[in-house]
């Protein structure tokens, strides 16, 4: 079964709480949520598939936090596997009013049966780089975030940039992107940035799946970079 992948987003200035509205998930499905905030740090992150119904748990996978007020920038990832089949209602929400950008990925045909492992590293200023431990036959995913949307990203020739949305027009805002690249035994996805951030970082978090016809496990890794702090 080949891997493929669905996004739905959504934006909100100065807010708690954003919904991305008619997800459509199938059996078997996986779903991965990103939250990206610009110019204000929160905490007590919570995401929920189907709020007002099944109200299923979108588990924390990793937050971070660089820099403070007006020059800091904060990245949400959650997983929900095998999460309840239907059209509902993705909801991310946290604690302090934030611009804030949402992406939610739905995973189609990858193996819902292993647990993720997580790593960390660093990479170069204005050039966000993630190395994923992978294979032949399978499909990384990359979720990345920018403070200040005024900073565009590009991809490198090996990765396709899937799609990308800012909160909002500024510094205080987030820019987040998903790339997407065939499996190897190491799979290194990096991107350019129009502009180094001043403060703050940019952050990816890289994802590893197999096909749900073989077994094996999901490779989760995540890169951070500071600057200016």
């Amino acid at each position: 079964m080949a891997i493929t992948v669905t996004a739905y987003t959504n934006f909100g200035a100065s807010a708690t709480q954003i919904d991305v509205t008619s997800v459509v998930v199938a059996a078997g499905d996986r779903i991965i949520m990103g939250v990206g905030h610009g110019g204000t740090s929160s905490s007590a992150f919570a995401g929920a598939w189907d709020p007002t119904g099944v109200n299923e748990v979108i588990t924390v996978l990793h937050t971070g936090t660089q820099g403070a007020g007006a020059t800091s920038s904060e990245y949400w990832v959650g997983e929900l596997v095998v999460p309840s089949a239907g059209t509902f209602t993705a909801r991310a929400s946290w604690t302090t009013a934030a611009n804030a950008a949402v992406n939610v990925l739905v995973i189609h045909g990858a193996d819902t049966t292993v647990a993720g492992n997580t790593a960390t590293g660093t990479a170069a200023d204005g050039t966000p780089t993630v190395t994923i431990a992978s294979a032949t036959g399978r499909m990384t995913y990359t979720l990345g975030c920018v403070r200040d949307s005024t900073i565009t990203i590009s991809s490198d020739g090996d990765s396709t940039r899937k799609g990308e949305i800012t909160s909002g027009s500024g510094a205080s805002h987030a820019r987040i992107w998903w790339w997407e690249e065939a499996g190897s035994a190491s799979v290194t996805v990096s991107g350019t940035l129009s502009t180094a951030p001043t403060s703050g970082t940019w952050r990816l978090r890289g994802y590893d799946f197999i096909a749900a016809s073989t077994t094996s496990r999901s490779v989760f890794t995540t890169n951070a970079r500071r600057f200016g702090s």
